[in-house]
């Protein structure tokens, strides 16, 4: 009977170490690996979950530019004043644009054209993330430091995006639906 209690035993602490082992390694530290990778790492995920500031500015689409110090979102120009997100939306913004949901990852990036009529960037300190977004594709554009980070479709979020969009730059940025 001895033998058959440290048998037990001994299988009971081992079950014990797999299943502690097992919850550390599926429990979720940090951003979704999809974020991360869409981002470009984690320093770029974690300033899109925490930005010190958020500001939103109207692109067109046609218009591209390169030059060091004009207001853009990746290549695409801005087509008016950048303005400071309300800090209720710019914690919208930064919540949706964190969450693995907000994204059509099966999709992905859509054939249709990718035609941005917004342009957020999320700063902080000298580190600016820009996205240029799509709303009526439901695509966003993710760049940093003159380079293309990735393009996605976020078809679920888009209709929070638009929102936000429209109390932050107005109506006449967004197509018409």
């Amino acid at each position: 009977m001895g033998r058959a209690v440290t048998r037990r035993t001994a299988l009971l602490v081992v079950l014990a170490c797999a299943a502690a082992f097992a919850a550390f390694a599926c429990r979720r530290s940090g951003p979704d690996w999809r974020i991360v990778q869409l981002y470009a790492g984690q320093r770029s995920a974690e300033l899109l979950a925490n930005p010190a500031a958020v500001r939103a500015f109207p692109l067109d689409p046609a218009q591209t530019t390169k030059a060091p110090g004009e207001l853009r979102a990746g290549p695409f120009a801005a087509a008016g004043e950048a303005r400071n997100v309300a800090a209720a939306d710019a914690a919208e913004l930064s919540r949706i644009f964190s969450d693995a949901a907000s994204y059509d990852w099966q999709r992905g990036p859509k054939r249709e054209g990718f035609r941005p009529s917004v342009g957020l960037w999320f700063v902080r300190g000298s580190y600016v993330l820009e996205l240029a977004v799509d709303v009526e594709s439901a695509q966003v554009g993710v760049y940093a430091g003159g380079q293309t980070l990735g393009l996605q479709s976020i078809d679920p979020a888009a209709p929070s995006v638009a929102a936000i969009a429209e109390r932050v730059l107005g109506k006449q940025v967004l197509p018409p639906r």
